[in-house]
């Protein structure tokens, strides 16, 4: 038997950053994500097809790229107290550490096709907590939020330590998710704003607050339809993010030339920064002369509807 999940990645649409401090952040699953394959197995080996890199956990040696992945399996066994191994192959249409939640949806979908395999269908809270073993590991201090919105799927308002809020939307909205091309390392970008904040105490507070009004003003805007409101909140956190330094040349000029588009309503990074991708906010009837801009600039550019799905299973027996 062969057991496969899906596990979406995910874009922050406000207040990544703050989220470590207690902010509320908006986060929504995107239409991308990554496809993980599971069969038991004497011994538990984990391939990346994307990588072209395999390890085997009864040996010593595993690739650093795979060490997180290694540390969710072995979650996952120890949680369920199977001495069986596993052998699992992931891949993704992720771009990696884009601000995408590559790390996260490999987690969780590791975590859900090994269990599955090994005969057990484990409930969202498990998932998530045996995939934070592996965001640990990628990003020193994470917040959680990836890994929630990956299982879950939808539209969340996430506050770190409180249960995620799903917002239901009355009708689709469509961001464009331009990719820099820029690779970064979210652990080291959040140890940037770690140093800011003790250098700014009273005004990182400050930020903070306005991080969590802001966020479920953005929420409430998209719920009713208000995408100009949407978009003007989006650009507030782009700015404040440039301020706090974890913005590049190529996600300026990305920004700059999307908001040259009238149908355009939004942009921002998304994610660590530093690189990695720029969400933008566009009306209806213009998503295309979006893409059709920014992609003279990106090196990869999509479109995402919102909501989407969570993480899903299926099998294929033998």
């Amino acid at each position: 038997m062969k057991a496969y999940a899906f596990a979406p990645g995910k874009i922050i649409i406000c207040g990544e950053h703050f989220v470590v401090y207690g902010a509320t952040a908006l986060a929504a699953a995107i239409n991308r994500g990554t496809t993980a394959k599971a069969e038991p197995s004497p011994t538990t080996i984990i391939y990346s097809k994307d990588l072209k890199i395999q390890a085997d956990l009864s040996t010593s040696r595993i690739p650093e790229k795979l060490k997180p992945l290694a540390a969710a399996i072995t979650a996952v066994k120890e949680h369920l107290d199977e001495k069986r191994g596993v052998k699992l192959t992931i891949q993704s249409d992720l771009p990696p550490r884009s601000g995408l939640g590559s790390s996260s949806s490999s987690a969780v979908a590791a975590v859900v096709a090994s269990a599955l395999a090994l005969g057990h269908r484990l409930p969202l809270d498990d998932v998530i907590k045996l995939a934070m073993a592996a965001e640990r590991l990628v990003h020193k201090n994470p917040s959680g939020i990836d890994v929630h919105v990956s299982a879950t799927g939808g539209l969340l308002l996430f506050t770190k330590g409180t249960p995620p809020e799903p917002i239901q939307l009355k009708k689709k909205v469509r961001f464009v998710i331009a990719s820099t091309g820029v690779e970064r390392e979210t652990g080291d970008l959040i140890e940037r704003v770690r140093m800011w904040k003790e250098q700014n105490p009273s005004l990182f507070n400050s930020l903070v607050e306005s991080a969590s009004i802001l966020s479920r003003c953005c929420a409430e805007a998209l719920v009713t339809g208000d995408l100009k409101r949407a978009g003007a909140i989006l650009n507030f956190f782009h700015s404040t993010l440039s301020w706090l330094g974890i913005s590049i040349k190529k996600i300026e000029q990305i920004v700059e030339v999307a908001l040259s588009c009238s149908a355009a309503l939004g942009a921002k990074l998304t994610g660590a920064g530093g690189g990695g991708s720029v969400i933008i906010l566009c009306s209806e009837d213009g998503v295309e002369e979006v893409v059709k801009a920014v992609s003279k600039v990106a090196s990869e550019t999509f479109i995402t509807p919102l909501p989407n799905n969570g993480v899903k299973t299926w099998i294929e027996k033998s």
